[in-house]
Formats: C-alpha cells, structure tokens, sequence
C-alpha cells in the first residue's frame, strides 16, 4: 500500500499509533469534517466508531473520504491530507485484532460483537503533504 520513496517515507513517519485527525466525508453535496482518532496499525489506517455515527450513514452512501493530519513546528504550519475511501470491515478476527489494540475500546463497547462497533479501515489513493514552513504541498499517488 504504501509507496517507496523519499518522500512518502518521510509522510509515512508523522503518523504515530493513535492520533487525532480531521475525516471528511459527504453528505448529499457537502462535505462534513470531524475530529476522529485514527489508529495506525502494520501499515494500515483504522477509525474504531459508533455505528449510529452521522459518519457511518455518510458512508453507506459515498465510502469517499479526505483526511487531514494538521503539523506544526514552533513557527510554522503545514499539513498532510490524503484522499481515499472507508470501508466498513466485517471479518470479526480483524475487527478483535484492532480492538484489542485500541486503548480506548471497552470505554466505549462491550466486545466486538456489540452492534454499536463499526471497523473503518481507511485505504488511500492520494497525498498532499506540505512540510510546516513550505508554501506549496506535494502530491503523490499510492
């Protein structure tokens, strides 16, 4: 999944295990933006979420979404923001693999069969990453 150059190893790096980050997803024509915590897990992208979420229903619609990593420096800003798509996982090792590696899970679910877990695995197609003090971001196709 992920690509083999300087430049997206040194994206790649800014990602910690569990983070903040900022899902868009759609609603009919406009976007809605959240805060999310995003778990990085052996080189793939997790959202451990309720399944009433306005986000789940958003996307059974459009799995399209965009993401945005802000970065900052002591004096400047800069960004990483990739495009891709959600998909709800189903196959319930997987689904216990991320719980179990998740340290917030049982504040919010019993087990991963409580219907209230949904799984998003986010799978990319397109970084813009610009470096806090840059003025233009790069982009590169995974």
């Amino acid at each position: 999944m992920i690509c083999q150059n300087e430049l997206s190893n040194e994206v790649w790096q800014l990602f910690q295990t569990t983070q903040t980050i900022y899902l868009a997803s759609v609603e009919g024509d406009k976007p809605r933006v959240r805060p999310v915590t995003m778990l990085c897990l052996e080189d793939r992208f997790w959202v451990l979420t309720g399944t009433d979420d306005n986000k789940i229903a958003q996307l059974r619609q459009n799995p399209c979404i965009e993401l945005c990593l802000p970065l900052q420096n002591d004096e400047n800003n800069g960004y990483v923001r990739i495009s891709g798509r959600a998909v709800i996982v189903r196959e319930e090792g997987l689904r216990r693999k991320i719980a179990d590696n998740c340290d917030y899970f049982h504040n919010h679910w019993h087990d991963t069969n409580d219907p209230g877990y949904t799984l998003l695995e986010l799978e990319f197609t397109e970084v813009e990453y610009m470096k806090p003090g840059d003025y233009e971001g790069k982009k590169f196709k995974i």
